[in-house]
């Protein structure tokens, strides 16, 4: 089962495609405006945690739709209820220490530096 990241916008967003052999950050289109990026959560994965994170976040931070959000959930689980929302910060989004909430609402704060 995989963990997915779904990232909402009204911006549209370049596809980037999977690499087996240099696994990063990928956008897949699944409808307009929504996009799904990997995660590594394995311990020994932690450089790879980390691009992932500055890719999300540099991805995040390129956005001029004024109010995207995201949620991560385990493939399958797309269908349950969201929990209350709570802004995500770029600090958070970098840090492979933050654990994302499964099915929180994350708004994406705008102070990015």
């Amino acid at each position: 089962m995989c963990l997915a990241l779904y990232l909402f916008t009204s911006d549209p967003l370049k596809e980037i495609q999977w690499i087996e052999q240099a696994p990063d950050l990928w956008v897949s289109k699944i409808s307009i405006g929504d996009a799904e990026a990997s995660e590594h959560d394995e311990p020994e994965d932690h450089s790879l945690q980390q691009s992932d994170r500055r890719a999300l976040a540099d991805l995040v931070k390129s956005l001029s739709d004024p109010d995207p959000w995201l949620v991560i959930c385990w493939e399958g689980d797309q269908e349950g209820d969201l929990l209350d929302s709570r802004v995500l910060s770029d600090e958070e989004i970098r840090d492979v220490g933050f654990g994302f909430e499964e099915m929180r609402k994350y708004e994406l704060a705008y102070s990015f530096s």
